[in-house]
């Protein structure tokens, strides 16, 4: 699964989580990143504030986790 369709389907509590996610969706030109650096680097190239900085690498986290492999117990 690729960044973008993770914030598509993806459940998030915190606000600023939440801000990003809606922001994304609405950014015609958002791209469909492969690595936290290069979101990153769009996100400033872009003029974003730190909070959506802060949230973006968030979402990254649990986005990173959502491709690990789930162990069954």
């Amino acid at each position: 699964m690729h960044f973008k369709t993770f914030l598509k389907t993806c459940e998030v509590d915190d606000p600023m989580e939440f801000d990003f996610i809606n922001d994304a969706k609405s950014d015609s030109r958002f791209p469909d990143v492969r690595t936290l650096a290069a979101l990153t680097s769009y996100l400033y190239h872009r003029g974003a504030p730190y909070q959506a900085i802060e949230a973006a690498e968030q979402l990254w986290q649990k986005y990173d986790e959502s491709r690990k492999p789930q162990l069954l117990v």
